[in-house]
């Protein structure tokens, strides 16, 4: 009887936990599965500035091999007014 309620109480523990453990969150990196897109880009600006946007990342930052993208900070460089909403 023992083993039984043993088991019982196993399962029932690896059915409420299991769910949590195995989903896509991740409460230390919560948006590591975030993939920016870009909506505009101005084509004319980016010859204009002809900068390389790899030499803006730092070389000294610490980076996590499970999150590569923990330290991505995103930045607007540009707005087309016609994507802004009035």
């Amino acid at each position: 009887m023992r083993k039984i309620s043993t088991l019982f109480l196993g399962t029932t523990l690896m059915i409420v936990a299991a769910p949590g453990a195995w989903s896509d969150e991740d409460t230390r990196y919560p948006a590591h599965h975030f993939k920016p897109s870009v909506i505009y880009q101005d084509h004319e600006l980016i010859a204009q500035t002809g900068s390389n946007i790899s030499s803006d990342s730092q070389p000294g930052a610490r980076q996590d091999s499970k999150y590569p993208g923990s330290s991505f900070t995103p930045t607007v460089i540009y707005q087309n007014p016609e994507f802004v909403k009035n």
